[in-house]
């Protein structure tokens, strides 16, 4: 049918307007004679001449639309790395909340244009750009003033994306990301269905990663904890067919499936492992996160470059009550930030 409609369908209009202009073209002919079909004949050459020109014309203007498509989804791309470089430890963040806002996407089956989803989770996070370095890299709880400052993130983003982006799904993701269902969340208080499906997605999608990923304060969860607290969170916090359709997902995805998503390394033994046991962490990271921790501590004055450690636990007072401070900025952080 497709091939009928551009190849066939296309072609009879020109066909019946020659066939209209051979008529016309006759009848002159019998009537006046030869000289008469002088004039038409110049028009139709005329008429083509300009037809090949438009067509000409089409095509450039069809390549400069090319161009200025790539150009727009570098940009984008772009303003999607300038988020993740301002934290190492969230790297690629981006990244994987637009594959996996893709996925969801594709499950719930509503969205024709895979691309403007894929950018939707690629730019949720573009308003922190303006949030500042002390507030956006604290490894502790935020205070008030700077909680205020971080959940501004979204407007600003908004505001960023309004003239440059044209896309309404786009839009809607960036500010409506941390919108909950009973109405609770930032910065417009919307509720159940007054959120855009798109931020309905990427907030969950958001909401996974941060679970399942390393952070300078914690460890990444496993999926099935994760897949836990997405369940628990259906109709306060998060849109119960949303959660239900990446439950899915979950439930039938392999372990190359998730490398593709971009997640890292899996444990060495994961060949054997149930997949719901799996922590979507990179275990290198982990002696890098710990030593890159003590020489904070020990830039701060809060820790002996020559301290003993103790099985892992915590070496003075000061140190076990930042790490008590993190598990509640690790609290926050999945159900909020």
């Amino acid at each position: 049918m497709d091939r009928f409609k551009k190849h066939i369908l296309n072609i009879w209009a020109p066909e019946l307007s020659i066939s209209f202009l051979g008529v016309v073209w006759a009848l002159l002919y019998t009537k006046y004679g030869i000289w008469s079909t002088v004039v038409p004949f110049a028009l139709f050459f005329f008429i083509r001449a300009m037809l090949n020109r438009q067509i000409k014309d089409a095509k450039t203007i069809e390549e400069y639309a090319h161009l200025l498509e790539k150009q727009y989804e570098a940009t984008i791309r772009t303003m999607a790395m300038a988020v993740d470089k301002r934290d190492p430890f969230t790297a690629g963040h981006s990244r994987r909340v637009a594959a996996l806002t893709k996925v969801i996407a594709a499950e719930i089956g509503k969205f024709p244009d895979v691309k403007e989803v894929y950018f939707s989770g690629l730019l949720h996070d573009v308003g922190k750009i303006s949030v500042p370095d002390s507030v956006l890299l604290k490894p502790g709880k935020l205070s008030d003033d700077e909680w205020a400052q971080m959940k501004m993130h979204p407007e600003i983003g908004h505001q960023m994306l309004l003239e440059a982006v044209a896309s309404d799904t786009i839009l809607h993701a960036v500010r409506s990301h941390h919108e909950w269902v009973i109405g609770s969340g930032y910065p417009d208080g919307l509720q159940g269905e007054e959120i855009p499906l798109i931020a309905r997605i990427v907030s969950v999608a958001d909401a996974f990663d941060a679970m399942v990923s390393n952070r300078i304060y914690r460890k990444g969860m496993p999926i099935a904890e994760a897949k836990r607290r997405l369940l628990e969170g259906r109709d306060s916090q998060f849109d119960r067919g949303v959660v239900d359709s990446f439950v899915a997902v979950l439930d039938r995805i392999t372990k190359d499936e998730l490398l593709e998503l971009g997640y890292g390394d899996q444990p060495p033994n994961s060949d054997v492992e149930p997949l719901e046991e799996i922590s979507l962490t990179n275990p290198r990271l982990d002696e890098r996160l710990k030593r890159m921790e003590e020489m904070r501590l020990m830039s701060e004055g809060r820790l002996s470059e020559h301290h003993e450690s103790d099985a892992g636990e915590p070496r003075s007072s000061e140190e076990r009550s930042l790490n008590a401070q993190r598990e509640v900025a690790a609290t926050d952080e999945y159900g909020s930030v």
